[in-house]
């Protein structure tokens, strides 16, 4: 079985372990790395007040193979909308809380239509 753990500090919510995307990724690799078929998975949440609490789920081979389609199903997309940007086309994005963090925010189709609309 394989065993990885994220600690996570700060006000950021996080989801629980077994919904936790990085930790499926990070389980689904060293599974596979080393030919198991279980994963145990957890967060530790460290917050600023330095009160924390953890979540521990296992992950089955059944959840590490549906961890694995729905990344090819995610590469086969990333493919679509990398043939379409060299295309010319503007891809499809979805807006929302995931957007505070990223470095293309400025440049984003999707926030730059909802200004022209406004």
């Amino acid at each position: 079985m394989a065993y990885i753990a994220d600690y996570k500090t700060g006000r950021v919510a996080v989801t629980q372990a077994k919904e936790n995307w990085q930790l499926r990724f990070l389980a689904l690799a060293a599974c596979r790395t080393y030919g198991l078929t279980e994963a145990a998975v957890a967060i530790i949440q460290v917050g600023v007040d330095g009160e924390s609490w953890y979540d521990v789920a296992s992950l089955d081979a059944a959840d590490l193979n549906e961890t694995a389609e729905e990344l090819r199903v995610l590469v086969e997309r990333i493919k679509l909308l990398r043939a379409q940007l060299e295309a010319g086309a503007t891809p499809d994005v979805v807006t929302g809380e995931h957007c505070r963090r990223c470095s293309a925010l400025p440049h984003c189709p999707g926030h730059t239509a909802l200004l022209r609309r406004l």
